[in-house]
Formats: C-alpha cells, structure tokens, sequence
C-alpha cells in the first residue's frame, strides 16, 4: 500500500459521506470509528492534521510509525435454544454461554487497517471475479449489495426441483485464531503479485510487511491486568493510559504486554475479514474446481462451508478433499456443528437444511428458530434495562420508543431483517414463504405486553424476580 491508495481511502470516505445527510454521515462515523477507551486520544478520520500524520508516515514506509498493543477481553457470546419457544416465557431462552476473545486496537492503528482494508479489498474482489469465485465466497465482501440471505439462497436454489441431492455443512472451529501465517503470506503475494503491487524484488512492500507483521505477530495487554494499575499510569481524557515511555517501561517491568507469533490474526479489525479470505485463497479456488468437475457446489462464508451435490459418491469426495485441504491448513473443524442431508427417491420427505440462519424443507424457507428466540430473548432484555433505566433516573419510559426501535416501522431491527430476506425469496415462484414475516406475528402486542410487565414491576424486585436461569421452566415453553 502506497501513500496515494491510502489518500484514495480517504477520498472514498468523504465521497461516502458526502452521499449521506448529516445525521446519516454521524453514525456512519460512529459506527465505523468508534470512541471507545483505549491506549491513547481519539483520532478522527475526518481531521485534515490526522490524515496529513498518517500519509507522511506512509511516505516514509511506517519506518517511525509504532503500532499500539491490542486490548484483549472476553465476551460472553450466548447459544440460543433451538426450540420453539412461547415469546411470553419469561425464562431466559440459553442454552450455554460461551467467552470468546476479543481484541481491540488503538483509534490511531484503526485507521491504518481501515484504509488496508479498503487497498486490499479492492485486489481480492476482482481476483474473486477472475476465478468465477463471487457465489462461492461470500462473508467480508464489500459492495455488493448482498447479504446471508443472498448467498443462503444460492444453496437453496441448486436443490430446487432435483430428485436427489446430498449436503454438508462444516464449520471451522476457532477459524480467525487459528489461521496459519505462512499460508496468508504466500496468498498475500500471489495477491499483490497479480496485480503489479510488489516491489521490484517481488517482495512484499515495507508498508504490506509491517501491517501484515502486526496483525500476525501482534503484541497484547489483558483489560483486566490493565485495569488494576490504570491508575498508575499516565493518561487523558478518553484513555487508559498515553504515549509516554514511563507507562510502556511500567507496562514491561510488570509482563503485562504478551505477544502472539504462532498462528491466527486478531478477530474485530477493519482488516481481519479480509486477511481471513486472503488466507484461504488456495483453498477457495480448489474446492470451487473440484466440485464443478463433480458438477456440485461450494460456499464459504467465513467459517461456514456448505457442500451439496446430486450424488452421494461426489458429496463423499469433496468432503474427503475439504476435510484434507484443512488439515493441510491445521484450521480443525468443529465436529459436533457438522450437519448432513439427505433427499433421495426413497426419502418420505426433504430435509430441513440449515445454512446462514434461514432452513429450507423442499421449497419451504423459514428462519431459524434460535433466530427467533435471540430476538425475543435479547428485547425482552432491552425493555426491562430500559425502563429500569428511566426510573432511577425520574424519567417516564416511552411505549412509542420500544415500538420505533423493535416494531415493523423501525429500520434496522429484526422486523427489518425478515422483510429484507422475504424479498431475496419473494419473487421466485418456486418457494414458499409462510413462514418468514409470519414468525413474529402480533409482535406489537407482544412488546406492550413486556413494556407493561416492565413498568409493573418494583423496582426492588427486579434482580430477584427476573434473574437468569440457564434452561427454561416455566409451562409456556413450547408453542402449540
């Protein structure tokens, strides 16, 4: 990456922005570059005295640039019951929970992976085109106007009136943490390589070779080891700790920052996404060619493969094939998530396949019921914090709120998800779709009825009354 691709990244943003109103523009800036705590100030992308900063340190190839630790902190990321649940349980609907890692970089490295992001995007998108590969890799694409429910649906149709087919879903255990750094690398490379970007030794840029090396061989701080000698550091406003080299010699005298060499890239950068599909290029390009040689199909959207063909002999190949390409790749896969189907003559009727949150029974496509539950479950959760919120701080809980945010007229709600996948299927004649807008029917009702519950009761008993439980037990816990 060069100074005059990260100034077509800045140019990219304020032609965004530019397309955007005002308060649009405002929460695209607060979504993308958020001001969350970190090591150092805020650094806005849209402030000329930045972009000047970033594009000198480009011009001098990063060689004075030094990039943060990362924060790391888990988060608790909950598995939903896949049953059909009554949405006036007011049992919590989880099954488990399970931590998952996470790794936050400084506001000042997040736009350096940003703008690598958008460099590096660019290359991958049309080497995707020149490899027939755009159905086939789906996950951390930009621009394409699509979503889950897109590609879900391009699994879904290679079914549609055959007399028999077999699939398999496979999905790659811990995929960002255990991607091998020799293989993105070589795929880094080929990449650059195709496209004239390497230097005139065919190496990798200094500025490619110091991100890659710091998304590959990052350095790390525990939030909670920070947290407890926070206030013996130097900092500011909006920070744990500053610059300064009192808090880096402290930081190094007492162990806190680790290092990470071995394999895997930090899940949550600008750039993961990108640098994920970069890893598994080879792999995309020969499981796309083995199965149009079995006249089958292949989807990857990050670590959810799907593989479906008309006979039982090609499905076992291209597995055996799958399973091997990751074994070279020593990405594992998670056993226990791995799912098969089967629809032959002799079947009394299709399977249920499951893919991207959407199942398909012959024409039939739904949601998936864990979908579904995590709506209620996540709603009920808001309207209670909500209006627990309000009265402590004397102020009167809006109804017209809770229905603008989680009803059919809010705009990026659950409600808006299912009309959004209603017309990826709508138009096409061969399925059914009774049961996509129709799962959250009288949903209105149903949030007065929570916001009611919510304002009736003390608030005393609110830890009491309403607190966790890990399987439901209460007798509505099934729809009849």
């Amino acid at each position: 990456m060069k100074t005059s691709d990260l100034d077509l990244y800045f140019r990219a943003l304020d032609e965004k922005l530019i397309r955007l109103s005002p308060q649009h523009a405002d929460e695209f800036i607060k979504l993308n570059f958020p001001n969350y705590k970190h090591i150092g100030k805020y650094v806005n992308p849209l402030n000329e005295s930045s972009r000047a900063f970033f594009l000198s340190a480009l011009q001098d190839d990063l060689k004075d640039y030094s990039f943060d630790p990362l924060l790391s902190f888990p988060i608790d990321q909950v598995k939903y019951s896949k049953q059909v649940l009554h949405p006036d349980c007011r049992c919590f609907r989880r099954s488990k929970v399970k931590l998952r890692p996470i790794k936050t970089c400084s506001h000042r490295d997040r736009i350096l992976y940003s703008s690598w992001n958008h460099y590096l995007s660019s290359l991958h998108k049309k080497w995707l085109t020149q490899h027939n590969l755009n159905h086939a890799v789906s996950a951390y694409i930009p621009e394409t106007g699509k979503f889950n429910a897109h590609y879900a649906k391009i699994a879904f149709d290679y079914i549609q009136g055959k007399e028999q087919y077999y699939a398999v879903a496979l999905d790659v255990k811990s995929f960002f943490d255990k991607i091998p750094h020799v293989e993105l690398k070589k795929n880094l490379i080929t990449l650059l390589k195709g496209n004239k970007k390497l230097d005139v030794e065919g190496r990798l840029s200094k500025v490619d070779y110091r991100l890659l090396k710091s998304v590959t061989e990052y350095t790390f701080i525990n939030l909670e080891d920070l947290q407890k000698v926070e206030q013996s550091l130097k900092s500011g406003n909006g920070m744990y700790f500053n610059r300064h080299r009192h808090n880096w010699d402290k930081l190094r005298k007492l162990f806190l920052i680790r290092s990470n060499k071995q394999e895997g890239i930090p899940q949550g950068l600008a750039c993961s996404g990108v640098l994920s599909n970069i890893a598994m290029m080879e792999f995309d390009l020969s499981m796309n060619q083995a199965c149009k040689k079995l006249d089958s199909m292949y989807i990857r959207y990050a670590d959810d493969i799907f593989i479906v063909s008309e006979s039982s002999d090609s499905l076992n190949r291209l597995s055996t094939h799958c399973r091997s390409l990751l074994d070279d790749l020593n990405l594992p896969i998670a056993d226990n998530k791995t799912e098969e189907f089967v629809y032959s003559p002799n079947s009394n009727r299709p399977p249920t396949i499951s893919y991207l949150g959407l199942e398909c029974t012959g024409n039939e496509i739904t949601v998936r019921k864990n979908g579904v539950n995590k709506f209620y479950e996540r709603t009920r959760r808001f309207i209670f914090s909500y209006v627990l919120t309000c009265r402590r701080r004397d102020i009167k809980p809006s109804r017209k709120k809770i229905r603008a945010i989680f009803s059919h007229s809010g705009k990026n709600n659950y409600y808006a998800y299912l009309k959004r996948v209603h017309e990826v299927f709508e138009n096409d004649n061969r399925y059914k779709l009774g049961g996509i807008k129709g799962v959250l029917k009288n949903h209105v009702e149903w949030l007065d009825k929570v916001f009611d519950r919510a304002l009736a009761v003390p608030l005393s008993e609110y830890e009491k009354k309403y607190k966790k439980h890990n399987k439901c037990t209460c007798p509505l816990q099934r729809d009849s």
